[in-house]
């Protein structure tokens, strides 16, 4: 086994496979592409991207993006059919902002990731807490069809 400069075992060049610990929503192969809404809760402001990464969780694919300020719906679908979608990564990341900075102030985030029109299973992502002025929210789940 190698070793570091400080004698521990290194692990620099081991393969980690984080993906296969990740939160599954699962996709119908019959049902068509997913949907996915993004909802901001407790009348703060808040912008938000969606990626699509490959299975080994590289290649980062942006398939949304939006805020809750325009009159732009934050709902979109998927750039490819349940099957493509097997094994892939939905990341997403928000940043929420209070209207006027207050220490204990609640936010919310739903991301709901549907096919025709029905709740995946899996498909619901709530992110709630309190804040103060304004909170950044990152996560991952892994689609399997």
């Amino acid at each position: 086994m190698n070793r570091n400069a400080f004698g521990l075992p290194d692990t620099s060049s081991e393969e980690k496979n984080v993906t296969a610990t990740l939160p599954i929503i699962e996709l119908d192969p019959l049902k068509g592409r997913p949907t996915v809404e993004v909802i901001f809760g407790q009348a703060h402001l808040g912008t938000y991207r969606v990626f699509l990464w490959d299975a080994q969780g590289k290649n980062p694919e942006p398939i949304g993006h939006g805020n809750n300020i325009d009159d732009v719906l934050d709902d979109f679908s998927a750039p490819r059919d349940p099957g493509a979608l097997d094994k892939t990564i939905l990341s997403y990341e928000a940043i929420v902002q209070a209207a006027e900075p207050r220490e204990g102030q609640l936010y919310s985030l739903t991301i709901t990731v549907r096919q025709q029109g029905k709740v995946c299973t899996g498909g619901v992502i709530q992110e709630t807490g309190t804040f103060n002025d304004v909170k950044s929210i990152i996560g991952f789940r892994r689609f399997e069809s």
